[in-house]
């Protein structure tokens, strides 16, 4: 419980962060916020087991902790409620970009009023007008899905590998082939963070997952159908689409975002959807495995998912199109 009110917290100040850049690096910013988190994840797999094969589960996790509260001093002196000039962020920059929520707000004497009232604030936030709404449920299947794929990674593998006798694809066993996966998975989000982020800032955000959407189904109606060796490949393609889908949907909440009457307030409802799909994604998956083949699982997952992002882009686009014909 601790570590998610921690989570909670470093989000946010993610977010602040990505509200200072320039709105037209948003994409790429979030893309690097994430690949960092992700190269950070990697690095503490490798350095934990080694110290838990090394010294034992209580040094590890000792280490880890030590490791962790080097972060407490960096946020201290990082200036939250600094607005940056124009001479600080480039030319060009519209300085006002950064919503005024960012700056400190006054500590209210009634917290459990103002908790609850800023709960609801949220929700009725990113679920008020349509845009809002379909990227805050888009959010939610995104999340979702996501990690009905990963959490059956090992089992789409060993599906896969049935059809060789000793149970081994492309010539390693079930748990390395999905080790490996997940592991290139997590480093490449350093590299293709960034570039999914920038071709977003290019085409536009709500292009941009339209098209993912589409891949991402198609990948994974493919990847059910493939010989194993091609197989593996594919999904993770998908595994790599998955990483760039949260880095737009991401990118495209901290935009509209600082749009919002209270930015801290719609993110809070945008990172608990979220955290909803997220905690959903197995339970629905291993369910439904029950009853259905994993193919089906994911091009169902993939395909409303693909039905939101579309409605998504459809009122996305119609508020570009009123804001167009509305006379300067």
């Amino acid at each position: 419980i601790a570590w998610g009110v921690a989570w909670s917290g470093l989000r946010q100040g993610g977010y602040v962060a990505i509200w200072i850049g320039r709105p037209s690096i948003r994409g790429r910013l979030t893309g690097l916020l994430l690949g960092i988190i992700r190269l950070g994840s990697a690095v503490g797999v490798v350095l934990g087991v080694a110290a838990y094969d090394r010294f034992g589960f209580i040094p590890a996790v000792g280490t880890v902790a030590i490791i962790g509260t080097l972060a407490i001093p960096l946020s201290v002196y990082i200036p939250w409620s600094h607005r940056p000039t124009e001479s600080e962020t480039g030319a060009g920059t519209d300085a006002d970009a950064l919503p005024a929520t960012v700056q400190a707000a006054p500590v209210s004497s009634e917290t459990g009023t103002t908790s609850a009232r800023g709960w609801r604030d949220g929700i009725q936030i990113a679920f008020g007008r349509p845009t809002l709404r379909w990227l805050s449920v888009s959010s939610f299947f995104i999340y979702m899905v996501g990690v009905i794929v990963v959490s059956t990674t090992s089992i789409f593998v060993a599906a896969k590998s049935m059809q060789y006798a000793d149970a081994q694809l492309i010539g390693v066993g079930i748990a390395t082939v999905t080790g490996l996966l997940h592991g290139v998975r997590w480093l490449s989000n350093l590299v293709v963070g960034p570039i999914v982020g920038a071709l977003s800032d290019g085409i536009g955000k709500s292009n941009t997952l339209l098209t993912l959407g589409l891949v991402m189904m198609a990948t994974l109606l493919l990847a059910g159908t493939a010989p194993p060796t091609a197989a593996v490949l594919v999904f993770l393609v998908a595994l790599l689409l998955d990483g760039s889908l949260r880095v737009v949907i991401n990118a495209t909440a901290s935009t509209v975002a600082t749009e919002t009457d209270a930015p801290h307030r719609f993110i809070a409802a945008f990172a608990t959807l979220t955290d909803i799909g997220s905690a959903f994604g197995p339970l629905i998956a291993f369910s439904a495995l029950a009853n259905a083949r994993l193919a089906v699982v994911y091009g169902a997952g993939a395909g409303i998912t693909l039905l939101c992002l579309f409605r998504y882009w459809q009122t996305d686009h119609a508020l570009d199109h009123e804001d167009r014909s509305v006379p300067d």
